[in-house]
């Protein structure tokens, strides 16, 4: 019990500074709190503070200098992580025939060459869009709400919820790239919802929280890139 009241602290620290860093509350270079002041602020132990911050060192969000603290690195961690999280839902999904074959080709007329050919030119932004796009909005043909359908989806909940996650790297990774904003906008959509909460309901509130503030993400990615653009 005591194991995983002190996983939930160390996990709710590691999520609360991972957030402050994407959103950009913490940005490049920025020299965090002391332990102490962490620890206050969370109300947590050195061993559980240190635990987070090692965490968030592995994942490239911060590193640690000798006597001097700890700082947010560079911003470039996110776009390895959305790539990473993409092509882990892509590989999951490229290798079910009845999915590609059934549904892909016939709705965007895309042959097994073509989508081979982009596969190969690394296009994992628009195969993974179109993935997720069938796997959600498209039940197997035929087979609507059965048990086969069900299991479909169950197996690939995870893949799709890591895949959630990356929303929050939009800001970071995303300027001037349209088929990622495309990519991840698809969970702020109903059709989405629905189909989710229909399946199994204990992830209709997770996917809900991510629909809540993904509009107003992408607002603003997309402002931005036409300020750039206007730059150039």
């Amino acid at each position: 019990m005591e194991q995983v009241m002190e996983a939930k602290l160390y996990k709710g620290v590691q999520n609360d500074l991972k957030k402050k860093i994407e959103r950009g509350i913490y940005p490049e270079g920025y020299k965090l709190e002391s332990e102490n002041s962490l620890c206050e602020q969370y109300n947590v132990s050195k061993v559980t503070l240190r635990k987070a911050l090692s965490n968030l060192i592995e994942e490239n969000y911060i590193e640690s200098r000798p006597r001097i603290g700890y700082f947010v690195k560079a911003a470039e961690r996110g776009i390895y992580h959305l790539s990473y999280s993409l092509s882990n839902v892509l590989n999951t999904y490229i290798s079910d025939e009845e999915i590609l074959s059934a549904d892909f080709g016939g709705r965007k007329g895309v042959n097994e060459f073509e989508m081979t050919k982009r596969y190969a030119n690394d296009d994992d932004e628009w195969i993974a869009l179109e993935q997720i796009r069938i796997v959600f909005r498209h039940t197997l043909p035929g087979e609507k709400n059965t048990e086969k359908t069900r299991g479909y989806y169950k197996r690939h909940t995870e893949d799709i919820l890591s895949l959630a996650e990356t929303k929050k790297m939009t800001l970071d990774v995303s300027f001037g790239d349209e088929a990622v904003c495309d990519a991840l906008e698809i969970f702020s959509d109903e059709a989405l919802l629905r189909v989710c909460e229909e399946y199994y309901d204990e992830y209709g509130k997770l996917f809900a929280e991510v629909r809540a503030y993904v509009p107003s993400d992408f607002a603003e990615v997309r402002a931005s890139n036409k300020r750039k653009e206007s730059v150039f």
